[in-house]
């Protein structure tokens, strides 16, 4: 099935592999892929029609993926792209991860960079497998980076809602990681250093000092709703992942999911501390008015699919 795609082994990143100079205008999306398929789809088609191209590397797939990126591809070419990398990657918060150094083939900081890397357009995003997209809120994030107005220095971030099933089968958001993009996800110009760095518990991207501004809830994220809650990825049953195996037992706690948007918004900490660290930082004033904008999701997201099963649910009611 590979053989539909392009391949890469042995890749280890160099700056120069991002071809600032030779970049064209517009907006690429890059997305990292293994087992994806329950996903995998959603995530695509809600996201394509925003980008001029999208990106999918996808390494040690052993699902459906490739089945579904290939049928994708035949239908999509030649806004998408798929490259199969060949090399087996070490999850994030894995022993493997955190001894590998970033330029190695097997580090998913190496991984991450061949994927920007890739990417053809000055404007870059990275996109999720299990992200699907909010459309009208989505669109205002583009039609803002493409707007002249666009700096070098901006950083255009946004955030998602994790959603989660309870026990009895509501759909809900999660209580002990409700919101998901802290300042990491969004749109950037493509520098010469504008790519991932390692870190001991996963791949950082650098935003080279550019402070970043929260522009909205533009995705929801589908990880918890995955099979094995979205945590199949991360060799949990070797015991060498310890930070995620504890992140899963948090998330599948009895009574772990918010119903109403009410609960979720006094879930997330705000008040005078939080408004304190917002004067002090961009960090700060991201996470301040991204918990700002918890409240405006009412009257903010569109009536897509996924919102109106919360809808039924009672989630939004007031």
């Amino acid at each position: 099935m590979s053989g539909a795609f392009e391949s890469v082994r042995g890749y280890s990143f160099s700056p120069t592999d991002l071809a600032v100079d030779s970049r064209t205008s517009g907006v690429s999306g890059f997305m990292r892929v293994k087992n994806g398929a329950d996903f995998i789809e959603q995530a695509v088609r809600t996201h394509i029609d925003f980008f001029d191209e999208i990106v999918v590397v996808m390494s040690g797939s052993t699902d459906a993926t490739p089945r579904i990126l290939e049928r994708l591809l035949s239908e999509l070419r030649p806004r998408l792209r798929v490259i199969h990398y060949l090399d087996d990657v070490f999850p994030p918060g894995s022993d493997g991860h955190r001894r590998t150094n970033a330029n190695h083939p097997r580090s998913m900081v190496n991984y991450s960079n061949f994927a920007l890397a890739q990417t053809r357009h000055q404007i870059a995003c990275k996109v999720d497998d299990d992200h699907v997209a909010i459309s009208g809120v989505m669109s205002r994030l583009v039609s803002r980076v493409r707007s002249p107005s666009f700096r070098d220095t901006d950083f255009l971030a946004f955030s998602g809602l994790n959603l989660i099933c309870g026990e009895d089968g509501r759909l809900g958001v999660s209580k002990s990681d409700p919101l998901s993009g802290g300042g990491d996800i969004g749109f950037f110009r493509v520098l010469s250093d504008s790519y991932f760095r390692h870190d001991p518990r996963f791949e950082r991207v650098s935003r080279s000092g550019r402070t970043p501004t929260f522009g909205g809830f533009a995705y929801w994220h589908m990880k918890y709703l995955k099979s094995g809650f979205g945590f199949g990825n991360y060799d949990l049953a070797r015991g060498e992942n310890a930070r995620f195996e504890r992140k899963r037992q948090r998330v599948l706690a009895p009574g772990a999911v918010f119903y109403t948007l009410q609960e979720l918004v006094r879930g997330v900490p705000g008040g005078v501390v939080p408004e304190f660290f917002a004067s002090l930082s961009g960090k700060g004033r991201f996470l301040s008015d991204r918990r700002k904008g918890l409240e405006a999701l009412w009257s903010h997201l569109p009536g897509d699919a996924i919102w109106e099963r919360l809808n039924q649910s009672g989630f939004f009611s007031r």
